[in-house]
């Protein structure tokens, strides 16, 4: 039991990483909500953070920004205050039309090599539907694809899909499997993607989501966006 117990229960490293593209300066949500993609994503990773943070400081969170490639902006710390103060800071920049994360596996490959006491996850953010997300380097891919302590989890944002679909283009539909490649097929539901369009509550839902420690959550077939109405608070204890 005990043993069993350490093995799930082990410290993360997690790299948000999130989209400051043009696509985030979107206001997504419903004229009643007041703010763009970019200030809803702030405040849904902080909140992470700070939940992620309650139980035990031993967690470890750096931020990347993703443009055309990914930068690191504020390495690993257990310290989250400046990753939470340089989130809060971000600001949408340019479109740009590709984004490349071989900067982003490099980098984990590097903390894999030098780290095997923490489980290292990625939470991102991206809001593109016209182009998907690519690794060039396919080598620290495959390294980090191959580590069971490797998580990639996504929110994707991206407006109603109103026409049907075209799969000679990228499209919502495209990006949302190619963030999937970013994990072994076998392993699909051991990481969370998630699509949202124009609901706020989804979104916080979708977030709230990946607090959960990946070793310890359901697998994301099973995960529930709602509480079913005929369910009384006594028969969720």
């Amino acid at each position: 039991m005990l043993a069993a117990a350490r093995h799930v229960n082990v410290p993360e490293k997690i790299l948000l990483a999130v989209d400051v593209s043009s696509h985030m300066d979107a206001k997504p949500f419903g004229s009643k909500n007041v703010g763009s993609r970019l200030e809803y994503t702030k405040r849904a990773l902080r909140r992470f953070v700070e939940l992620r943070q309650s139980p035990t400081t031993a967690h470890q969170f750096g931020l990347a920004v993703l443009t055309d490639t990914a930068t690191l902006v504020e390495p690993f710390s257990s310290d989250a205050s400046e990753c939470l103060h340089t989130l809060s800071a971000l600001a949408v920049q340019d479109r740009h039309s590709s984004l490349d994360l071989a900067n982003l596996f490099r980098f984990l490959v590097e903390q894999q090599q030098q780290d095997t006491q923490h489980v290292h996850r990625v939470v991102m953010v991206y809001a593109r539907s016209d182009s998907k997300p690519t690794c060039s380097d396919k080598q620290s891919l495959a390294k980090m694809r191959e580590d069971p302590r490797f998580f990639f989890d996504a929110i994707h944002l991206h407006d109603p899909v109103t026409t049907k679909l075209d799969p000679s283009t990228c499209n919502a539909q495209t990006v949302f499997e190619s963030l999937r490649e970013f994990v072994a097929p076998e392993r699909y539901d051991k990481s969370y993607v998630f699509n949202v369009t124009t609901s706020l509550k989804r979104f916080y839902h979708n977030a709230a989501a990946l607090v959960g420690h990946p070793l310890q959550r359901p697998p994301q077939s099973l995960v529930r966006h709602s509480i079913p109405k005929e369910r009384t608070g006594d028969q969720l204890l």
